[in-house]
């Protein structure tokens, strides 16, 4: 089981120049040791054994890191990737369960420039954004209404 979500659309803009001091951000503020924010693990009757996040292949993922491929991260937690012919990150997808993408853009956010959106729904016609602004990723419900004409 699991909560789905699709990636609706975004706006951002992800600089090749930039992959490399983000990785290197993600590997200097222990993305990889802080077990704490690992959705993923094993369990025996005295607490968790293992750790990683939901989804990922921890050794590819180490690997990416390592070689500051920011797009193959990126893929590493499900998203799909869209660059433009210079390499920039210009467009994400993502329709599939949720695991750790959220711990990603958090852990992520104080290295990545300028404003960035992301709009998602869920199952059962959930919607919301992520706005990530001055090194912080917020999360915004969705708050639609439909005024009255007569108003």
């Amino acid at each position: 089981m699991g909560y789905y979500v699709t990636l609706t659309s975004t706006k951002l803009h992800i600089p090749a120049h930039e992959f490399s001091p983000i990785c290197e951000h993600l590997l200097s503020t222990g993305f990889l040791t802080n077990t704490d924010s690992m959705g993923g693990g094993a369990y025996q009757p005295d607490g968790k054994t293992e750790a990683w996040y939901s989804w990922v292949d921890m050794k590819a993922l180490t690997k990416h890191l390592n070689d500051h491929d920011l797009d193959a991260v990126l893929e590493d937690f499900g998203f799909d990737v869209f660059l433009d012919r210079d390499g920039n990150i210009t467009d994400l997808g993502y329709d599939d369960k949720t695991g750790d993408e959220g711990k990603l853009f958090e852990c992520m956010a104080p290295a990545l420039k300028g404003t960035l959106h992301f709009y998602w729904s869920g199952e059962g016609g959930a919607m919301w954004k992520w706005l990530i602004r001055d090194g912080k990723l917020f999360v915004i419900d969705a708050n639609i209404s439909y005024p009255d004409p007569e108003v």
